[in-house]
């Protein structure tokens, strides 16, 4: 099976090796909340953000950059960007780039590469960012849909941005540097295979997560959420495309990395600590650590560190008790808690 390089198996090994010895391999770092697609359309209508626009007291360059700092200096090799806003309408990201690129610091982001042309791509390529770009069909009336926007020429903008991308050379890797983000719903169900039959022809990674109950999300949940049998179907066709069962990865920094917030918010699954606390497809139980204004990332990855301890008897509780019977789960793949009580050696509990 394709392997997308931020969660392939060689970036696992080394990023939890890195954990182990208690380095902090990963920020998941939040850019601003502006998505200028969200502002000129109406904007993707599952999104799990309400916002599109700044907001008051956003991270500067120069705090990022500081919080950067103090993370390599504790063993930072990744940035991943995983929500909010699109992370390259935010005026510091390129900056944030550059800087990491000549020291050896990846990024991952998913984005709608809206407004991509050849040359940013290559920008990208060049300063190590991998892309995971929004992809729910290749029908154009029906990916507009999704996308929030009677403005066709946007979808044909993610499509032109996903071949060049190609040409640019995002999957000539043996784990590529490209995704496409898949979210099944009653809208584009029909069309879904013929997304993974592309990603599987040109070694791009399917990144399939389920509707989540969270953000714009909940208003069209109804409408849009398919039942358990027509996702397994769907799976079913995939694991034929992929001559293999299709499995969603364990996210790593939600293991390994501390997730800061567009304010610099350092926060967690209030139940089990993890640093994403979107992982179980619902409304976030955050809880706040701390900020990166007041305090230092070595001293919140350590509070991130005492506040998982304290909470090893809610996180076997929710082993026990949460149901574990989505087809695909979200981004953090389905066996995420199950996997960090193992490393954190509470492992005598089974997933239920």
């Amino acid at each position: 099976m394709i392997s997308y390089l931020p969660w392939s198996q060689t970036v696992w090994n080394d990023v939890i090796q890195s954990f182990r010895s208690g380095q902090l391999p990963i920020l998941d770092i939040e850019m601003g909340a502006i998505c200028k697609h969200r502002i000129r359309n109406h904007g993707c209508i599952y999104c799990d953000s309400q916002t599109g626009k700044p907001q008051p007291g956003e991270l500067t360059f120069d705090q990022t950059k500081e919080v950067i700092v103090e993370a390599v200096d504790v063993g930072l090799k990744w940035i991943y960007c995983c929500g909010l806003g699109e992370p390259t309408d935010d005026k510091k990201f390129n900056k944030m780039v550059e800087f990491c690129a000549p020291k050896g610091i990846y990024t991952s982001i998913f984005t709608n590469a809206i407004d991509y042309d050849n040359a940013y791509l290559q920008y990208l390529y060049d300063n190590n960012v991998c892309i995971i770009v929004k992809c729910d069909s290749f029908k154009v009336g029906t990916f507009g849909k999704l996308l929030g926007t009677s403005n066709l020429k946007d979808v044909d903008a993610i499509y032109a941005s996903i071949n060049n991308a190609l040409r640019v050379g995002f999957a000539n890797h043996t784990n590529t540097r490209i995704g496409l983000s898949i979210v099944p719903t009653k809208v584009n169900k029909n069309d879904i295979l013929d997304v993974v039959k592309y990603c599987n022809d040109n070694n791009i990674f399917p990144v399939i997560g389920e509707l989540e109950y969270v953000g714009r999300g909940k208003e069209l949940f109804d409408s849009l959420a398919l039942s358990q049998l027509e996702l397994q179907e769907i799976k079913n066709g995939i694991n034929e495309i992929l001559g293999c069962e299709y499995v969603s990865p364990v996210c790593p920094a939600s293991i390994a990395g501390i997730h800061i917030t567009n304010v610099g918010d350092c926060i967690v699954h209030e139940k089990t600590g993890l640093s994403c606390p979107w992982f179980d497809l619902k409304e976030p139980r955050i809880e706040f650590v701390g900020n990166v204004k007041s305090t230092s990332i070595s001293d919140l990855w350590q509070l991130v560190q005492k506040y998982r301890s304290d909470r090893m008897v809610t996180t076997k509780e929710w082993l026990r008790t949460e149901p574990n019977n989505y087809v695909f789960g979200g981004c953090g793949g389905n066996d995420l808690v199950l996997k960090y009580s193992e490393l954190y050696g509470w492992n005598e509990v089974e997933r239920n």
